[in-house]
């Protein structure tokens, strides 16, 4: 019996072996090699759930390119490589969920609000299919920013183990640097195959880059920002400031005014929850940031054009002019953004409820080939006209509840990479609401999927918390927000 036991998976992988050189002979090299992808995914689905999650993100990020999400179009609903990956994940979830022990569905306070907003979601497709004659297939492609949110509930019932989420956070991480890098050599003028050339832009004498990963470089660069400011003494800074510094200029060379208004606001709460508490760390990053910019402009002035320059005095003419008040002429975009504005609101008064649904055109062109007549900047405004009410509301709850979670919890982990990161998407989320009243990050294309992986890695940051370690400490005159330390269990 027991060499039976010990040959069986030599026998399997024959029978597997086999099965496989006759489809190959009989169909071709596709067929085999997708049942080897396939076998693979499950394998890793079910070992090593956050691998998949990582892969997720890399498309939503954009490492891999957008143009190999392709979709097939499956009866009525059009289907992406993307979709392909949370299957399995879904799948395995659910049969967990029916047939394990004591694997139970781990529920947190931005299940109800996240749930209505995705309800809010298939409303929207139905009210565009039934009231507006939009072929409910066509409706899946805004669909999918939204309902991708479900990634939230993958994170927090599928990463249940501390080494899980810390293989999550850190290859999140990997993933945002590489992205920085991509950014940063695309700049210097290296072509990259695999950057698509509709994220490149020709703005101020210089490459501007709108790029799909955006979002997760802005919350990285928070999180490393605050991990930078609360970890021990013996952590090495140098590795730390580095990482930080290539976020920085990445960032910074998508030119973006709303992302620094946003960095801004961020910093600044951050600086007042701590209470100046560690601050002094930055001290050396700043001077080096100091010393950087001088030479620069010392360069500059003498007539030597530099990479850092160059973006520098581009940034710095885009942030006069909105300084200035020219704001409104033909050449700046926020002219569009009201001209948006006044098309959407009158739509919204007609369908305050159930808005006009997904898909649907809610402007005429600008120009002769304008594309984006369903496209809007503002994420608020946004999810009012295509999903109501509904939806809206159902949003802006999910955002309270995570913002006053992660910027009062924050201190209950004991691991300085888990409160940096709860406090740091924190922030990072307080900044990209601004953000959203004129760039729709929470909604627009792949790079939404961003948003439900952090907040569902915040979740399990939290939920590995003990209940004891969640109370508040209080003064007698607490300024808000109120201070919650980590407090161990009393032993028993």
């Amino acid at each position: 019996m027991r060499s039976i036991r010990a040959a069986w998976p030599l026998a399997a992988a024959l029978l597997a072996g086999l099965f496989l050189g006759v489809l190959l002979l009989e169909r071709g090299a596709v067929l085999p090699l997708a049942g080897i992808g396939a076998a693979a995914l499950v394998w890793v689905t079910v070992s090593r759930a956050e691998a998949v999650l990582l892969l997720l993100l890399a498309f939503a990020a954009s490492l891999i390119p957008g143009d190999l999400n392709l979709s097939v179009r499956l009866a009525v609903v059009n289907v992406y490589v993307t979709d392909l990956l949370f299957m399995p994940l879904l799948a395995v979830l659910l049969l967990r969920l029916l047939l394990r022990d004591g694997w139970r569905w781990r529920s947190t306070p931005l299940d109800l609000p996240l749930l209505l907003f995705l309800g809010a979601t298939v409303s929207g497709m139905l009210t565009a299919s039934l009231t507006r004659g939009v072929p409910l297939a066509d409706t899946t492609y805004e669909a999918h920013f939204l309902l991708y949110y479900v990634a939230f509930f993958l994170v927090t019932n599928m990463v249940r183990r501390p080494e899980q989420l810390r293989r999550l956070v850190i290859g999140g991480f990997a993933i945002a640097l590489l992205v920085a890098l991509t950014i940063v050599v695309q700049g210097l003028g290296v072509a990259i195959p695999f950057v698509s050339a509709s994220i490149l832009r020709t703005d101020e004498g210089v490459i501007r880059m709108f790029h799909p990963g955006g979002s997760l470089l802005f919350h990285s660069l928070i999180v490393v920002t605050c991990y930078l400011l609360l970890a021990g003494a013996e952590t090495r800074l140098l590795p730390i400031v580095s990482a930080g510094g290539l976020l920085a200029v990445a960032l910074a060379m998508g030119l973006s005014r709303n992302t620094l208004i946003a960095a801004a606001v961020g910093l600044l709460v951050g600086v007042i929850i701590l209470r100046g508490r560690h601050l002094s760390r930055l001290m050396v990053p700043g001077i080096l940031l100091l010393a950087i910019i001088g030479a620069v402009l010392w360069l500059e002035t003498n007539g030597q054009s530099s990479f850092l320059g160059r973006y520098l005095e581009a940034y710095g003419t885009r942030v006069s002019r909105m300084l200035s008040g020219d704001l409104l002429t033909d050449a700046d975009t926020l002219n569009w953004r009201l001209r948006e504005v006044e098309y959407a609101v009158p739509l919204v008064r007609e369908n305050p409820v159930l808005g006009i649904g997904l898909s649907v055109p809610y402007r005429p062109p600008f120009y002769v080939t304008d594309p984006l007549t369903r496209y809007i900047h503002n994420s608020y405004l946004w999810l009012w006209l295509k999903t109501g009410l509904v939806g809206l509301v159902a949003f802006l709850w999910l955002s309270y509840r995570f913002l006053t979670r992660s910027l009062r919890l924050w201190q209950g982990n004991s691991s300085d990479l888990m409160q940096a990161l709860v406090l740091g998407t924190g922030l990072a989320f307080l900044g990209d609401m601004l953000s959203n009243l004129v760039a729709p990050s929470f909604v627009q294309d792949w790079g939404s999927l961003v948003y439900p992986l952090l907040l569902g890695a915040v979740e399990c940051a939290l939920m590995a918390v003990p209940a004891p370690a969640l109370a508040p400490v209080r003064r007698e005159v607490a300024p808000w927000p109120v201070t919650w330390q980590y407090r161990k269990p009393a032993s028993r």
